[in-house]
């Protein structure tokens, strides 16, 4: 789970979907290995990356090196019929190429292929066709009286209009080696061609942050559904009688798990006074 966690945390650091299945995490209690692909496709983004792995059984003590699949042949193909392969790179545990190679386009739909041996895996997204504008963000300081300064981030921005829209917010400060971050998910239901608010809490009591940075991503449906079950479940673990949420899954093929879907990303930084 972390190892998936840090993967969706650095794509956020952001449906014409051809098939997407609900996976059932029940079958994981077997020892079945899955074939796990994952790739997000942005506009905004400087690299293209796409993991390729097997998933880990149940009790097995398979490390990150014993998972990750190196030798596949991973290609990407845009309507037009342009396509590119990009290759492993060892640094990233991803099959990557730069951006400038193949120029990720608003509203492009856009078709993943994987092989691996004897086995074929496909999957297709469509970039959503606007990007959040005019994003407004507010710190607000409030010192309680048990110590410690909590601080109100509210984050402001206008609804995308005359469409439905999945709203990924993930607000990071400064401070290194900080362990805070926050997702916060918002539906346009109910809010349609509106404002649209959402809040973030934290908590200092030693070391202030300088700035604290917003990152409001539009989403495909399934990536909205996806990093929304990976938080809850994370958010959650340990905690008795919490039942898993389901993640869904877009990946066509035998045995195989995973989400390609495409988003934009609006970043702004806010300094605190």
């Amino acid at each position: 789970m972390n190892y998936i966690k840090n993967i969706i945390l650095g794509t956020l650091c952001l449906l014409c979907i051809s098939c997407e299945n609900n996976f059932d995490a029940n079958h994981l209690l077997d020892q079945k290995q899955y074939t796990v692909i994952n790739g997000y496709l942005c506009p905004q983004d400087a690299n293209i990356k796409i993991q390729v792995s097997k998933s880990k059984t149940i009790g097995g003590s398979e490390g990150i090196e014993d998972l990750l699949i190196a030798n596949a042949l991973v290609s990407i193909k845009d309507t037009n019929g342009n396509s590119i392969n990009l290759p492993y790179s060892s640094t990233s545990y991803s099959y990557e190429i730069s951006a400038s190679e193949f120029p990720i386009i608003a509203g492009q739909k856009y078709f993943l292929s994987v092989e691996i041996n004897d086995d074929t895996f496909q999957a297709s997204c469509t970039i959503p066709s606007e990007m959040v504008q005019n994003v407004d963000v507010t710190v607000q300081n409030h010192i309680k009286p048990w110590g410690g300064e909590e601080k109100e981030i509210i984050i402001n921005f206008p609804d995308i209009k005359n469409t439905k829209n999945y709203y990924i917010v993930a607000s990071y400060d400064d401070i290194p080696n900080s362990n805070f971050y926050e997702y916060l998910f918002v539906l346009d239901t109910g809010f349609e061609n509106r404002n649209i608010t959402a809040t973030a809490i934290q908590y200092y009591f030693d070391e202030q942050p300088e700035k604290i940075q917003v990152r409001v991503a539009n989403a495909e449906k399934i990536l909205y559904d996806a990093i929304s079950a990976m938080d809850s479940n994370y958010s959650n673990e340990g905690i008795l009688f919490y039942e898993s949420v389901v993640s869904p899954s877009n990946i066509e093929g035998k045995d195989a798990l995973g989400v390609f879907a495409g988003y934009q990303l609006t970043i702004v930084e806010q300094d605190i006074d």
